[in-house]
């Protein structure tokens, strides 16, 4: 922006040594030049602009016109705006309408104006008056050419042609040549004679411009400025209405799986089952077992490390627990028990066989107590209604049986064939990796090509055997060599039912074996409900959430339909999915979509499964009599837990899916959408950052994978290390573990680690979007719409829309969008805009001012500063001018004509003048102040 004081007489106003007024001035100064060297750079791109100006201009009013002759002319042409509003409402009379209503709206906000411009009422309408007068084309602007006579005219004299050229400096904001009434008023109010009364009034205002319902009634509003604000109005709208619908989205989803799923109830189940397998599946017991009850098993099955723990771990531990045949006692009456019971009873019952004739000869008496077992008293009563048969953990009954499958690793030729025979004397075998222990994803399933080799079938373990049929079975294995080195990998499979809670189960315990002799072991019991929809609420939250899937599919399909068939179907998908709501819509579409197939296929299975259940029967042993339907049902319980595994993982995800359409919702309303902008405003920041951390991270954990690999969990191979590594940059990480591979080595690792990742970049990563959401802060006003407030503004839009008081948004978008007109004011939009209400009219074009206010304000913050001080010393001139006082001899003189003291404190009556109030005071000293 421009100053009022010419370049060169402006440093000498001051002198830069001075107080603190002096250096105000000069750092004005300096702003300015700073200004008007960016002023120049943009004026450049407008120079053909000018040139055509400088021709419209040469082409201005015959020369032998008058100034009132000018004012008078009135051109038969009327332009586009005006025309559309005629050929809509009527006509020339309708345009006459619209100006009387814009006059009789000036008429009640005469006084406010006049008071706020230092004029009188009758200086604002008689300028309306002469400038609808000048206005030849009727466009509600005046050219430059209109300009001078118009202005000479309502201040009855002649205005010097350098007055002339720092007021149209001054006001033209645009360079366009076309000043429009408001820009005209301000116009007149710095002519020579009405300056000064009018800087008393403005010096301390904000910025040129007149209050909104003003210029909604009177001047107009840009209509871009217009289409600008009912866009995102618009878009603001549709977000804060997607919110409760992506709202109701997701508590639909959660509540199905709460239904569906029934997490605490499957983890209980599940942790019952894995606990009975880890703690009471014992062996080496210190008893002699089988002819003592076993006091205490000092191993379970995590010490499980060759083939005869194994086998003594499937022998007296798990035998024991899945197949039950009698009510437990205590530990007591077990001990007397066990010593009453005869050595070859003892042998048969741990599953050993005896020729009938070595039976015979041994007896069955008991060698410890003799008589005193035969009076030990009756056995205990158990309750016959829960124990028909012995359950599995007192509610599950056990179908079908076990399950015992291995893979088996193929022969190859030994690496080193030199070797062979004197270092090693057997055969090769591939390597089957299991070096780590598996994840979860690694371990369930069996590979079928490796299973059922020779010798290393599948065996089948019968509900309702015995223990001893159970041990005889797996005595003939352990004799068969069934474990041998070529085992890979070895699954038992144990299914149960549970009535009470109608849960099937299926628990897997696998043991993989690696080429250095090391056995990993896994647990994993696998629990689904048999019948997932056993309320009604489950029906009623799986309908409202595939009705929301299918509104919101039909609600995308329309728009990006409307889309192809407004701008082809090239153009409109790439700008429909050039959207990241589009994008995030139909993402979650599809996954919703895929959810559904999921199900769907796990439904089947369910169905599948309780069909397989109900052809069987707890009366037989193995639960089917025919092993093929036997096989059946293993097969379909692998079957059953891939598919409720898969389902889990998938939906799991899914409200990531969900939670991305929150944020697209979030960005419609400005307060929720501080962390959003803050986030995308800062992602390419972030990004490069990212490529910082991510080398120095990449660094560490090779690092890390070379010093404690071979020492340390976490560290074995490099995608555990850069997860462990990433952990440790939250702190996480375990200093005492990775000193066991040296603590000098684990010292400066971890030290500089610390440092550098934890304490410095992980600091500046806040520091980058802490920056970047202080900007954001800053920018958002304090009076931005709350959430509630912008949910009441679209209730009272709905509600004006039920009661016809309004019209909707797009309603008056679509004229506006077809209008050539650069201004609109209410009336005018009123005739442009069927069924539009004055009301709503007014409050559209007051917000959208309002905006453009508050845009101004926050871009021209610097700007406003430096106006604000060229007001005050074009009011010095002014004070100095009315008292008779030469302004430009003033600015001329040498600093050194008066002391630093005196303008010192010739400066500080001014300053306290100004905010007293005081004009003759304030221009008194203003005058000392330019005088020293």
């Amino acid at each position: 922006m421009t100053v009022g004081i010419s370049g060169p007489a402006w440093p000498t106003c001051v002198n830069p040594k001075n107080d603190r007024l002096s250096v105000c001035l000069e750092r004005v100064t300096d702003a300015e030049k700073s200004l008007n060297q960016h002023l120049a750079s943009i004026k450049s791109v407008l120079a053909e602009t000018r040139e055509m100006l400088t021709e419209l201009r040469t082409a201005g009013p015959p020369a032998n016109m008058t100034s009132q002759q000018i004012v008078e002319t009135n051109a038969d042409n009327q332009p586009l705006a005006l025309r559309e509003i005629q050929g809509r409402s009527g006509g020339t009379a309708n345009a006459d309408g619209v100006l009387a209503a814009q006059r009789a709206a000036l008429e009640q906000s005469a006084a406010d104006i006049a008071a706020s411009l230092g004029i009188t009422i009758e200086d604002v309408m008689k300028a309306y008056d002469l400038f609808i007068k000048a206005d030849a084309d009727a466009s509600g602007q005046l050219a430059i050419h209109e300009l001078k006579p118009t202005l000479e005219a309502l201040s009855d004299a002649v205005i010097p042609e350098q007055d002339f050229g720092r007021i149209l400096q001054q006001f033209d904001k645009n360079d366009d040549g076309y000043l429009n009434f408001e820009e005209f008023l301000f116009c007149y109010c710095h002519t020579p004679q009405k300056q000064l009364r009018h800087l008393e009034e403005r010096v301390y205002k904000k910025e040129h411009r007149l209050p909104s319902d003003v210029r909604a009634k009177v001047v107009g509003v840009r209509t871009s400025s217009i289409r600008s604000y009912l866009t995102s109005e618009l878009v603001q709208m549709q977000a804060c209405l997607a919110l409760p619908a992506v709202l109701v989205l997701f508590l639909a989803f959660m509540f199905s799986m709460e239904l569906h799923q029934g997490n605490s109830v499957i983890q209980g189940m599940e942790h019952a089952f894995k606990t009975d397998i880890e703690e009471n599946a014992n062996f080496a017991f210190s008893g002699v077992v089988p002819f003592e009850n076993g006091r205490m098993g000092h191993k379970n099955i995590y010490d499980v490390n060759s083939f005869a723990d194994f086998w003594s771990w499937f022998d007296v531990g798990l035998t024991a627990i899945l197949f039950p045949q009698s009510w437990d006692v205590s530990e007591p009456r077990a001990n007397t028990a066990a010593r009453c019971t005869a050595p070859v009873n003892a042998l048969l019952g741990a599953g050993w066989t005896f020729n009938a004739s070595v039976l015979n000869q041994v007896g069955s008496a008991s060698l410890d107590l003799g008589p005193l077992c035969d009076d030990l008293g009756p056995d205990p009563t158990y309750p016959k209604d829960f124990f028909r048969k012995p359950p599995y953990l007192f509610f599950n009954s056990i179908v079908g049986g076990l399950r015992l499958s291995q893979e088996q690793v193929p022969l190859r030729e030994c690496q080193d064939a030199d070797l062979h025979l004197r270092a090693y004397d057997s055969k090769c075998l591939h390597d089957p990796g299991y070096w780590i222990k598996p994840d979860r994803d690694e371990a369930l399933g069996m590979t079928e090509s490796k299973l059922n080799k020779p010798n290393a079938s599948t065996h089948y373990f019968l509900s309702q055997w015995s223990q001893a049929e159970v041990r005889e079975q797996a005595k003939a294995l352990e004799n068969n060599a069934w474990l041998n080195q070529r085992t890979g990998k070895v699954e038992i499979l144990f299914t149960t039912y549970n009535a009470h809670q109608h849960i099937f189960t299926a628990l897997y315990v696998y043991f993989f074996v690696n080429r250095g002799g090391h056995i990993h072991k896994f647990i994993k019991p696998m629990s689904v409900w048999v019948d997932p929809y056993q309320s009604v609420w489950s029906y009623v939250v799986d309908s409202v959430f595939a009705l929301m899937v299918l509104k919101l599919f039909f609600e995308e399909a329309r728009e990006l339909l409307m889309g192809c068939y407004k701008r082809g179907s090239r153009t409109g998908l790439v700008l429909y999915f050039s959207s990241f709501k589009n994008l995030v819509d139909w993402l979650s579409i599809l996954y919703s979509l895929l959810l559904f197939w999921m199900w769907s296929q796990h439904m089947l299975v369910l169905r599948e499964l309780k069909t397989s259940l109900e052809a069987g029967s707890t009366e037989v042993q193995g639960t089917w009599a025919d092993p093929a339907d036997r096989r059946s049902h293993f097969e379909l319980a692998d079957k059953v837990s891939a598919s409720s595994q898969e389902f889990q993982t998938a939906a799991g995800f899914y409200p990531l899916a969900v939670g991305a359409r929150f944020i697209s919702a979030f960005s419609g309303q400005p307060r929720l959408a501080l962390v959003t902008d803050t986030l995308f405003r800062a992602a390419v920041d972030i990004i490069h950052f990212g490529v910082v951390i991510g080398c120095m991270l990449l660094t560490y954990t090779v690092s890390a994978q070379l010093l404690f690999g071979r020492e340390v969990h976490g560290f074995e191979d490099f995608g555990r290390t850069l997860f462990t590594v990433f952990r440790g940059l939250l702190g996480d990480i375990d200093y005492e573990a990775m000193s066991r591979a040296g603590r000098p080595a684990a010292g400066v690792w971890f030290v500089t680690f610390m440092v550098l990742l934890n304490l410095l970049m992980l600091n500046m990563l806040l520091a980058i979007v802490l920056d970047v959401y202080s900007s954001v802060k800053g920018a958002l006003s304090d009076d931005a719409e709350t959430f509630w407030s912008q949910a009441n503004e679209v209730f009272r839009r709905w509600r004006g829309l039920r009661m016809r008081t309004r019209i909707s948004l797009e309603e008056v978008l679509i004229p506006l969008e077809k209008s050539c007109a650069e201004y609109v004011t209410a009336s005018s939009l009123m005739r442009l805009v069927p069924n539009l209400k004055g009301p709503q009219a007014v409050r559209i074009l007051k917000a959208s001012d309002e905006i453009v206010a508050d845009d101004e304000v926050v871009q021209e913050d610097l700007s406003e500063q430096i106006r604000v001080m060229s007001l005050r010393v074009q009011h010095i001139q002014m004070c100095l001018k009315k008292e008779g006082v030469s302004s430009v001899n003033v600015m001329t003189m040498p600093e050194n004509t008066g002391l630093r003291l005196t303008q010192s404190h010739a400066a500080e009556q001014f300053l306290s003048a100004e905010n007293t109030g005081s004009r003759l005071t304030q221009s008194h000293a203003g005058e000392q102040f330019l005088s020293v």
